[in-house]
């Protein structure tokens, strides 16, 4: 009989160090679900704060699009008005170009007519100045002519 309480013995020895081995599996489990909670609950926290983020990133991206397309169209706008002066400037450009081969196209004429209008003056000076020497001339013939007469009526 001692064998068999001997037996019970090493029997409940084993058994109290399996149930100890348990009892210390259990309360590591025990303490790993704590700490999973911990983490559950810190992570189920951060949830919204990082959906709260996603949406204002996405925000943000949507705003920058939209601006960027904004920016694009002011450009797009001074490219236009840029554009348009630049028509103006060449249109203006032409029209003066137009304008000055008229102005030197005249400045011809005007100069051919000033050419013309000399040389008519100098005609006409040559002219009169003709015609002075010829009257002088005649004067002078009628002066001695007088003088002539009179000396023969003396």
């Amino acid at each position: 009989m001692v064998r068999k309480i001997n037996a019970r013995k090493a029997i409940l020895a084993g058994l109290i160090k399996t149930r100890e081995a348990a009892d210390r599996a259990v309360k590591k489990a025990h303490d790993l679900l704590i700490a999973g909670q911990k983490d559950w609950k810190s992570a189920k926290a951060a949830i919204p704060v990082a959906k709260k983020a996603l949406q204002d990133a996405k925000d943000a991206i949507i705003k920058m699009n939209s601006d960027k397309k904004k920016a694009i169209s002011r450009q797009d706008e001074v490219i236009r008005g840029l554009q348009k002066r630049q028509k103006a400037a060449e249109a203006n450009r032409e029209t003066m170009a137009k304008r000055e081969q008229k102005a030197f196209a005249a400045k011809l004429v005007a100069e051919k007519e000033r050419a013309l209008a000399t040389k008519r003056r100098l005609a006409a000076r040559k002219n009169y100045d003709q015609k002075n020497e010829e009257s002088r001339r005649a004067t002078e013939a009628s002066k001695k002519e007088r003088a002539r007469l009179s000396h023969k009526w003396r």
